[in-house]
């Protein structure tokens, strides 16, 4: 196989010498990259074997792909080699292929275990060790904590330091304590040298260093953001006052004002040299008096700028001596916050030293110790001559030395991608990739090479992903500049790009001005730093989780009915494999939502209403599960059958199948103590007769009762002698509660479900026991809110509904991304943690219950909202390069006046603000700011009124907008409304506005500063590409041929053919229970995939159809919905006969035509798309044939269908011209009448002139 690589890719796999580091952006081809590279480095090196090879993934999943392809490209170099004539070389490459389970492809942590039992006596390594779960090792550091709690209760000086901290650091309640200590191990043990960050952390509360330390650096450029949004309120109140004349003495305060915030910025821009708070603090403040009143519109900005600096003057007002004091006030507790984090480390330590067990964080700092010894780094790099990493971006500082520690010099190769680090949770630290690449980029210590191209998406997609993520990534936001080397460049070979429609939509729900709903654009002027310490728990940022719920349904609603309609338009995609377009499958289409759990479920259960498979691919919510809260249930009742709680809920459940008549008749028996109790001598009345005498009712439930209670006793017999997993599939066995499960909704995920807590509770079998210690282990795992994740269940062709996390590494011909309005998870955690300044605590007055702010804790707060956001801003973009074909963005916006906020969201370069990112509360947050800067936002722009525009290019990026506010879809029309746009901007303002082109966003901002100075609405401007130029036709840039034929139809018949296709009749009143849209797909998928023959009667058909069907062609509702006399009466008819006796036929042919629209001056481009049923070449020319069945009561009706139908074959005969160069003959034949009909179709693009004239006279 000859592979053309780029230029990049060429660097990337030949450059030698040097350690290096590869971006490498998203399609960009990296594991081809870097099993190439591995290839290549064998034909270079004869000797070198496959053992010296040491790759780190990822996943394991990640290990086994990468494996695979290095075999695969190694077998394709043994028979490009052959076919050479080098049959040396190709016997080398074929060995190699053989020995490539010899290499070290795997996790980090496969990589320590291995190398520390190479080493086993200088690690100290006890033999038939183990290593824990992640579930496992959650379950038992929370143990540690807990018993580290104990200790210290039961020593009274240590036991006083305890109370006094948690009170002052209010971590009343145990669990929050216990969490605290728990985020600060796990933190902690991320770092190179736990007990060392753990006393650094103390150390930033050292007072006299608080300005210059890194809690000042973080409080600087927080205080420096929030005085930039005064100063830009500032600045547009100046304006107004120069507008309005203000005199002399109005104008210097406000510019003394100006230059106090300027002088504030300038003195906080360099925080590492320290600042005065006290200073800061006076630059800031000013009182009314000072400025004239008499201008109301001024008043506005100037309240604005105070309210943005509101929370900053009220900490730094309090004067350098009181907020130094809170911190030392602190210091202590934080001192024993620290101690018992290290307290819970040892102890933790000392456990997994009792069990002969080691935790995937003793893996990581066993082997960095390891490899500080020189003979075992000298080992390491006499084996392992090349090291490569993938996905580097994800990797934690302890990580990071383990990787330099292994690799020789000249010898790493290090492929990530910062823009998709997505597992800060995981302590993935984004950080190192960026300092890594930047010295090597330098020159310093390595080589920076950047892997651009995309190979995955349409053009249109990567231009649209490009022109978002400009806006976004830049060097104040994220901390690299996203046009400097992390831009994509399309490169996949998708056919005929330029003629089709935009690949991107975009669906936006706004409420009507006035609603109470709340949205995106919620955010106040001081973003989050606000007077308050409650964080609280909600998952949503305080939106009602009802309310949220129904955003969700409504949108997954919309999307239900946009896959429904591209299934039914026979939508296609290109496939690669073949290099042809194939109909679209519903495993072609993912569903992406930040959030998991019931997000994932109500979307599930959305799309099954509307008759589409979906599986969702979940990654939390296991033990919240219906079925397995059962099983626990189950499992507790039979270890304890005195919990009355566990014993009823596993009575109820499917495995005994109780009523609640039932547990009453126990209760009748014996009113009070153990439920198990009343269920014993309920057992033994039954048994004795006793029942007799009570009623018959009574009766059947008591006998219930002792076969419930006898079932009981053998299950817990059966416990004594089954470890806990094996008891468990007993149990399913004898109960078949899988054929309960599978009965429910969603069966499969379910019974997936139970087999997956079976195989937990087998896993847990040979090392721990009993059921007791089995089920501690899973109230554990609940505590410590470790989640395994859903099964996966459903059918192979499928929706994927999955979380974006879920996503990552994979891709889909489309995409939609939903619940883009959802506002972002607050910071669950019990205390303010950062991995980089430590804990951000506030102080208080204890007896009055008052707290207050604090330096550490506005740093702290700062900094994890920014990260927070930094990273969710990578989720985003993770989301967006899924999509190779289609990508569509819908989401709950907000209320429609919140759009104005968006006006005001970029600086001067066409950039988010650094303000408007870090205060934005959800996607849309920053989406739609970028949306309303586009053309193709002229929609969005609509809305907000008094709006001025001026333009610049924006090249290739295109999508289209659709926005519905309160349930009513709004008539936007996009072409036409950019078209008229910046004319209407004149009117819209002063006679010298004017609307523009220019060659950038900063001429743009240059040339209206100068010459609108002074002009009080030269700040609502929103500068966007000029569409003059653009078609005023109000057409979609993209049609089906189902499409043209319903703008064409008759009103009634429209409502009619809609509603045939949508309402059929109930099951029990359909012949042979199949519905006529059953029935005709059932005939398009026979005559689309069975032989070609005259069928000889009904039976020879039913047995085409049974063949289809094993060969898995044809669904077996469908071969019971498919009428053979409906094959038969075609085949026997004339039009039958010419497909028998064609030359050629093609059967389901996609097209792809363009047809250009005239309408007035103006010609719009629109691509027609589309499948012929049936194109056969005989003697008398083409032969266009399409399969309709429609309920025809009479030859008047199949007139009228002829007539509705003919701007749809139109289509296709002008395809088939364009193609053949010949005109084809076009009959349409209706099933059920069994009858065919020549059409004579008018010219497509007249026709189309007719849509457009009609569409813009209906306007």
């Amino acid at each position: 196989m000859s592979v053309h690589w780029s230029h990049e890719q060429h660097r990337a796999i030949h450059a030698r010498g040097r350690n290096i580091v590869v971006s490498a952006g998203a399609g960009s081809g990296k594991t081809a990259v870097l099993a190439e590279r591995i290839a290549r480095l064998a034909e270079e090196e004869p000797k070198l074997r496959m053992d010296a090879l040491l790759v780190m993934t990822f996943t394991e999943a990640a290990a086994e792909e990468m494996r695979a392809r290095i075999a695969r490209r190694l077998r394709e170099c043994a028979a490009e080699a052959l076919q050479g004539g080098d049959a040396a070389k190709a016997r080398r490459f074929q060995r190699l292929a053989h020995r490539v389970h010899d290499a070290q492809i795997s996790t980090i942590h496969s990589f320590c275990l291995a190398l520390l039992r190479d080493h086993a006596v200088e690690a100290e390594l006890a033999p038939g060790f183990r290593v824990l779960s992640g579930e496992e090792d959650a379950v038992l550091l929370r143990g540690a904590a807990e018993q580290v709690f104990d200790e210290w209760g039961q020593d009274a000086e240590r036991f006083r330091q305890l109370s006094d901290a948690l009170t002052a650091l209010r971590l009343h309640r145990q669990p929050q304590a216990l969490r605290a200590v728990i985020d600060l191990c796990n933190v902690a043990l991320s770092q190179v040298d736990p007990e060392a960050w753990l006393d650094q952390i103390v150390s930033h509360y050292d007072a006299d260093e608080l300005w210059s330390n890194p809690f000042g650096e973080a409080f600087a450029r927080e205080a420096r953001m929030q005085i930039a949004v005064a100063h830009a309120y500032m600045q547009r109140g100046l304006a107004e006052l120069e507008h309005l004349g203000a005199p002399e003495n109005v104008m210097a305060g406000a510019h003394t004002i100006c230059a106090n915030l300027q002088e504030a910025m300038k003195r906080l821009s360099a925080p590492s040299a320290g600042f005065d708070p006290g200073e800061i603090g006076s630059l800031i403040q000013w009182t009314a008096a000072r400025l004239s009143s008499d201008y109301d519109s001024f008043k506005v900005w100037r309240s604005k700028a105070a309210d943005a600096l509101k929370v900053l003057r009220k900490v730094l007002g309090r004067g350098r001596d009181d907020l130094e004091k809170d911190v030392r006030a602190l210091r202590p507790h934080i001192e024993v916050l620290a101690a018992l984090a290290r307290d819970t480390l040892r102890c933790a330590k000392s456990r997994r030293q009792e069990q002969n067990s080691l935790s995937f964080s003793d893996l990581e700092h066993m082997t960095y110790a390891l490899l500080k010894a020189k003979h075992v780094r000298a080992a390491v790099h006499a084996r392992y001559r090349y090291v490569f990493v993938d996905e580097y971006q994800d990797t934690s500082p302890i990580q990071d030395a383990i990787v330099d520690a292994v690799a020789r010099p000249g010898g790493l190769f290090l492929v990530g991608d910062v823009k998709q680090s997505i597992y800060g949770f995981r302590m993935a630290e984004p950080g190192l990739f960026l300092d890594r690449y930047r010295r090597y980029a330098a020159g310093a210590g390595g080589e920076a090479i950047d892997l651009s191209a995309n190979y995955r998406s349409r053009r249109g997609i990567i231009h649209f992903v490009n022109y978002l993520f400009r806006q976004l990534f830049h060097a104040e936001i994220a901390g690299y500049d996203y046009e400097d080397g992390h831009e994509m460049r399309p490169e996949a070979p998708y056919p005929e790009e330029d003629k089709a429609p935009p690949p991107v939509r975009v669906k936006l729900f706004f409420s009507a001005k006035g609603s109470a709903d709340r949205g995106a654009g919620d955010d106040d002027a001081v973003g989050d730093l606000e007077d308050t310490l409650e964080q609280g728990d909600d998952a949503s940022d305080g939106e009602d989780e009802q309310v949220a719920r129904q955003k969700l349904e409504i949108e997954a609603m919309w999307v239900a009915d946009e896959i429904a309609r591209a299934m039914e338009r026979n939508e296609l995609v290109y496939d690669r494999a073949t290099q042809a377009h194939r109909p679209l499958r519903y495993q072609d289409i993912a569903i992406l939502l930040r959030a998991g759990g019931e997000s994932l479920n109500t979307v599930v259960q959305v799309l099954a209403s509307r008759g589409i498979p979906a599986v969702a691919r979940a990654s939390s919510g296991f033990f919240r599960a219906m079925e397995v809260r059962w099983a626990v249930c189950l499992l507790a009742a039979i270890d304890n059958p005195l919990d009355s709680l566990a014993l009823a809920a596993a009575l109820k459940s499917p495995f005994v199948g109780l009523a609640d008549e039932d547990l009453a008749a126990a209760r009748i028996v014996r009113p009070r103590g153990p439920l198990w109790h009343a269920l014993r001598q309920a057992s033994e009345m039954a048994e004795q007769g006793g029942e007799a005498e009570v009623s018959g009712d009574l009766q059947a439930s008591l006998k219930r009762l002792a076969a419930a209670r006898e079932r009981f006793e053998h299950w817990r017999s059966r416990a004594h002698a089954l470890p806990p997993g094996e008891l468990m599939r007993e149990i399913a066995r004898d109960t078949e509660i899988e054929l309960y499960l599978r009965a429910m909704p969603r069966g499969a995920l379910r019974a997936a479900n139970l087999e997956q807590f079976i195989r937990l509770a087998e896993a847990h079998a040979p090392h721990a026991g009993d059921l007791y210690s089995f089920l501690a282990m899973v109230r554990g795992m609940e505590e410590a809110d470790v989640d395994l994740g859903h099964a996966q269940g459903g059918s192979t062709d499928s929706v994927s509904v999955m979380t974006i996390h879920g996503s990552k590494g994979l891709e889909f011909p489309h995409v939609y991304v939903l619940n883009l309005g959802r506002q972002f998870p607050r910071n669950r955690s019990s205390i303010a943690l950062n991995r980089r300044l430590g804990i951000g605590a506030a102080v208080g007055c204890v007896e009055t219950g008052t707290f207050w702010r604090t330096i550490p804790s506005i740093a702290v707060d700062a900094a994890n909202r920014e990260a927070a956001r930094a990273e969710e801003a990578r989720v985003l973009y993770v989301a967006l390069t899924r999509a190779k074909e289609r990508l569509v963005l819908v989401g709950h916006v907000g209320r429609v006046e919140e759009l104005e906020r968006a006006c005001d969201a970029h600086d001067e370069a066409g950039r988010l603000t650094p303000h408007a990112f870090f205060s934005g509360k959800s996607y849309a947050a920053w989406i739609v700011p970028a949306l309303m800067r586009h053309p193709d936002g002229a929609g969005l722009r609509s809305l907000v009124p008094d709006l001025h525009v001026a333009a610049w290019d924006v090249p290739g990026v295109r999508f289209e907008l659709e926005v519905e506010i309160d349930g009513a879809k709004q008539d936007l029309a996009p072409g036409a409304e950019a078209a008229g746009e910046v004319e209407q901007a004149a009117t819209r303002s002063a006679p010298a506005v004017r609307a523009e082109r220019f060659a950038s966003p900063e001429e743009a901002a240059r040339e209206l500063r100068s010459r609108w100075k002074g002009a009080a609405w030269m700040y609502r401007v929103v500068r966007v590409e000029p569409a003059a130029a653009r078609a005023r036709v109000a057409l979609p840039s993209k049609l089906t041929a189902t499409d043209i034929r319903r703008w064409f139809a008759e009103r009634e018949l429209r409502r009619h053919r809609q509603a045939s296709a949508i309402l059929d009749d109930p099951a029990f009143l359909r012949v042979g229970g199949a519905s006529p849209r059953e029935r005709g797909v059932a005939f398009h998928t026979f005559m689309q995939r069975a032989p070609l023959i005259r069928y000889a009667d009904a039976d020879e058909v039913s047995r085409a159809a049974q063949a289809l069907v094993e060969q898995g062609l044809l669904e077996e509702r469908l071969r019971l919905a498919l009428d053979p006399a409906d094959v038969l009466a075609f085949f026997a008819s004339p039009l039958g006969a010419r497909v028998l006796l064609a030359d050629e036929v093609y059967r389901e042919q996609p097209f792809f035509y363009r047809v250009d629209v005239q309408a007035g001056d103006t010609c719009a481009p629109v691509v027609v798309q589309g499948v012929i049923d049936c194109l056969l070449r005989d003697s008398g020319g083409y032969v266009v044939i399409d399969y309709k069945t429609d309920q025809v009561e009479d030859a008047g009706d199949l007139d009228r269908f002829v007539q509705a139908y003919e701007p749809q074959v139109a289509t296709y005969a002008a395809a088939v011209k364009e193609a053949v160069g010949e005109e084809p003959e076009v009959y349409l034949y209706f099933v059920q009448a069994r009858a065919a009909r020549a059409v004579r179709a008018q010219a497509l693009d007249l026709r189309m002139q007719e849509v457009a004239q009609r569409e813009a006279h209906g306007r």
